[in-house]
């Protein structure tokens, strides 16, 4: 699961520093639930990779306060697996 692509087109290609808030991160969470071809599974997984990273940069001290934990994750759905 490649998230880069999917940031490419929501953030129009560059993502300032100072455009990293809960707002932005906020939008992210609703954006690939938007995209017809990814299902609600894979949307919160690429979002579990972005706040991922945004922790590491708040843990660097690029960000000034970690916004990952104020934005919930997205709830996951079961799937039914026949073996």
């Amino acid at each position: 699961m490649n998230v880069l692509p999917l940031l490419k087109i929501f953030s129009g290609g560059a993502i300032p520093f100072l455009t990293l808030d809960v707002t932005w991160l906020e939008r992210f969470k609703k954006f690939p639930l938007t995209v017809e071809t990814i299902n609600q599974n894979a949307a919160s997984g690429y979002l579990v990779s972005v706040k991922t990273v945004l922790r590491q940069l708040y843990k660097e001290g690029f960000l000034h306060e970690d916004i990952t934990t104020k934005v919930a994750g997205i709830k996951r759905t079961d799937v039914k697996r026949i073996f």
